[in-house]
């Protein structure tokens, strides 16, 4: 016999009918099979449980709550008579907070439709206090809300003068602006999850002293709410009124992937001296944008103590780097380093793209002083500038020269080091093909003659395609006019990890050698002779 939850999973109104006995029946939470029709939005059997509608389930909430809960509006409508907008969740249920109230559930549903029924039902049902700030917000009446922070700063203003005037202190109503409710929650709480973003009012309620940093019962502040929900236009108008430099709200943007809080935080909220930089999280997740944004203000950060990173937010990598939440990175490891452990290639792109754009803007601004000369009258200034322009681009010259040089040393280097390999290599081959053929001449009488030239013939063969092969590898030209050099795969230390490019050689720049090829050749061993 299926159970009475089955025959609502199945959407069969009229089974239901024949077991009406099992209708008071609750699961673990004391869930009843009404709530379950109104959480899939099952009409109908609704209409048929309706005699349930004024139980409820541990987290104090009935089914008219459960129906808002899961955006199912016409079931809500349908129970609407059991609205009960005092009553507030003593238990997180899904995404609902506790302490969350109806209206708050609207709001978070952010659902339109369902807020705005919310609204016109309580309008219709309950008596609006008008000295309730935290009310106006969550009925959306912002113009008698900014009218009551008015009276409110009114209040304060006549206040201040009566003690001046040493008279009797009229009564304020500045607590009510200060009201917190069942979830912790106060007046920038509301703001934030409303995406309200008339700034003179957000001013006002900072000068009433509304704390904006005040933690709810889910330890959220008004800005990581914001964050949470994508109310971007409130995030804007928090970041023009408040310059905290909270680097804990950039990483809460970048764990979100909230791609335009980032923006109107960064670079404002970003710490120059933190345990962890910013960067590094944004290295975690997925969202490449975010990290190439974050570069142009953290790219040359790197740890200054050994540092656990938190993994969670990304399975995926989690499970990459070794199936657990945490990794340990020692003192000094930079943000390419970093990338390298999480295997990112993609990032290592843009990494590279972006140092080597920074090189050659370094270089343009260095010969930036040139565009002086045509704006400027006087020969003398004229004359100086160009003395300068002239002293730098001869010291680039020298500098080029000298790494060019460094260059062509190591390079033959690296050529005598392979010759060295290969005539090992082509000495250890001769050494064979002799073995092989004093090997056969001793069982020549045994295979024949015919039979032992043919394997000496083959085996010549093959000795002169290997050699051959050498040769080519040796007489390869360049395919364009950079000089790419690839690190030698036998010599390449980490081979694990992503090593970065090496940039091409130009009459214009060349990048220390170091930096492209990272071989463990001792040089002090090598000479060219």
């Amino acid at each position: 016999m299926p159970s009475i939850f089955q025959i609502v999973m199945q959407n069969n109104p009229s089974m239901l009918l024949k077991y009406e006995s099992q209708f008071s029946q609750t699961d673990t939470h004391k869930n009843t099979p009404l709530m379950l029709a109104a959480k899939l939005g099952y009409l109908e059997c609704c209409r048929v449980l309706k005699s349930l509608m004024h139980k409820k389930n541990t987290s104090e909430m009935n089914a008219f709550f459960v129906a808002i809960a899961h955006n199912q509006l016409e079931c809500a409508q349908f129970l609407e008579e059991e609205a009960d907008f005092e009553a507030f969740t003593v238990q997180k249920y899904q995404n609902l907070p506790v302490g969350c109230d109806l209206l708050t559930a609207g709001i978070e549903s952010k659902n339109p439709r369902v807020y705005q029924y919310l609204v016109s039902l309580y309008r219709k049902t309950q008596c609006v206090d008008e000295q309730d700030p935290i009310l106006l917000l969550k009925l959306s009446s912002f113009p008698q809300f900014i009218q009551l922070l008015k009276s409110v700063k009114i209040s304060q203003f006549k206040s201040q003068l009566a003690q001046t005037q040493n008279q009797q202190v009229p009564k304020s109503s500045t607590f009510n602006v200060k009201k917190i409710d069942q979830m912790r929650r106060n007046i920038a709480h509301y703001m934030a999850l409303l995406n309200f973003t008339d700034i003179s009012a957000v001013q006002l309620t900072k000068e009433l002293g509304v704390d904006f940093t005040l933690q709810d019962a889910n330890l959220d502040t008004p800005l990581k709410l914001a964050i949470m929900k994508n109310q971007n236009d409130f995030i804007r108008v928090f970041c023009q009124l408040f310059a905290v430099k909270d680097s804990e709200a950039v990483k809460q943007a970048v764990v979100f992937e909230n791609r335009a809080a980032v923006r109107a935080m960064v670079p404002l909220h970003l710490k120059e001296n933190e345990a962890v930089p910013v960067i590094f999280y944004s290295i975690i997740q997925r969202d490449v944008e975010i990290f190439k944004y974050i570069l142009e203000f953290q790219a040359d950060c790197k740890l200054d103590q050994q540092q656990y990173l938190d993994l969670s937010s990304n399975a995926e990598l989690a499970a990459k780097i070794g199936k657990q939440q945490q990794i340990l990175l020692k003192k000094d490891t930079t943000v390419f380093e970093f990338i390298n452990i999480c295997g990112d290639k993609e990032k290592a792109e843009v990494y590279n793209q972006y140092m080597k754009n920074k090189m050659n803007e370094e270089i343009g601004d260095a010969l930036h002083p040139i565009s002086k000369i045509t704006n400027i009258n006087d020969q003398d200034t004229q004359r100086q500038i160009y003395h300068e322009v002239v002293d730098v681009i001869n010291l680039m010259k020298l500098n080029h020269e000298k790494q060019r040089q460094e260059f062509d040393i190591k390079m033959d280097c690296i050529i005598q080091f392979y010759e060295k390999k290969t005539h090992l290599l082509e000495q250890a081959l001769y050494e064979t093909e002799q073995e092989r053929n004093e090997l056969l001449d001793v069982v020549a009488d045994v295979i024949g003659e015919d039979k032992a030239q043919e394997i000496r013939n083959k085996s010549f063969n093959r000795s002169q395609m290997r050699s051959q092969s050498i040769n080519n590898s040796f007489n390869m030209q360049p395919t364009n006019d950079s000089l790419i050099i690839s690190p030698p795969p036998i010599a390449i230390t980490k081979k694990d990890k992503l090593i970065p490019p090496v940039m091409p050689v130009s009459d214009m720049q060349l990048k220390d050698f170091n930096k492209g090829i990272n071989a463990e050749i001792d040089w002090n061993g090598l000479s060219i002779e």
